[in-house]
């Protein structure tokens, strides 16, 4: 008998470009600002990544998202994509 894995779940695309800033360091207010959202808008959005990536904070955050991005055949992890980037997010 074989065991299956299912699909991870997923981030929504907004989650994950949150998520790469706060990975990077960026503060709440920061990724508000470059979103044009309030900070509270970023923290419910990172309580949704911190729930599907099944962590606690932002501070496993980094390692959770190459996780993440491992279990996703033909994606590279955007922590090491952009890593040393310090304006924006590209796209």
């Amino acid at each position: 008998m074989s065991t299956t894995i299912g699909p991870p779940i997923l981030l929504s695309a907004h989650e994950h470009r949150i998520a790469v800033r706060a990975a990077d360091g960026w503060s709440n207010q920061d990724i508000g600002d470059d979103f044009d959202v309030c900070a509270r808008t970023v923290e419910h959005h990172l309580t949704n990544v911190y729930r599907k990536l099944s962590i606690v904070g932002r501070n496993e955050l980094r390692a959770a998202l190459r996780r993440y991005s491992a279990i996703q055949p033909g994606r590279r992890s955007p922590v090491t994509r952009y890593a040393g980037r310090t304006a924006g997010y590209p796209g």
